[in-house]
């Protein structure tokens, strides 16, 4: 079900997300083997990705597209492969960010990224707390 907030981009998330440099890697659809992105900000939800612009899904049906990924949560921590679904995209000049809404993580990948935001309050992203 759509709710009406997101249909605007009104809704705001409630949980909070914290800036990292993290590594991912992204299994590209399109080709074979992954690409690697870089995590920008992560929380329990989700992840803002930015990567080279050659990776770009430039097919507006790839919005929603379901994406598999490998992430250390947090390093150097085991590597989760986890499964997200791309909810935007944005051309960033030579690069490309990419916003990730987690459709399946681990309850131990869940909690690892739990007890990261709790243990660094200083890289909250501002608004947050």
């Amino acid at each position: 079900m759509v709710v009406f907030l997101d249909l605007f981009g009104l809704r705001r998330r409630i949980l909070p997300r914290v800036a990292v440099g993290w590594m991912v890697d992204v299994k590209i659809p399109e080709r074979e083997g992954s690409a690697g992105f870089h995590a920008m900000d992560i929380g329990v939800n989700g992840m803002r990705l930015v990567g080279r612009r050659e990776y770009t899904f430039t097919d507006p049906a790839k919005q929603g597209k379901r994406l598999e990924m490998r992430l250390q949560v947090p390093p150097p921590a085991k590597a989760e492969d986890i499964v997200g679904e791309l909810r935007w995209q944005s051309d960033e000049g030579g690069s490309v960010q990419l916003g990730i809404k987690f459709t399946r993580i681990s309850r131990e990948a869940r909690q690892a990224l739990e007890s990261y935001i709790e243990e660094h309050p200083e890289d909250i992203i501002q608004g947050w707390r």
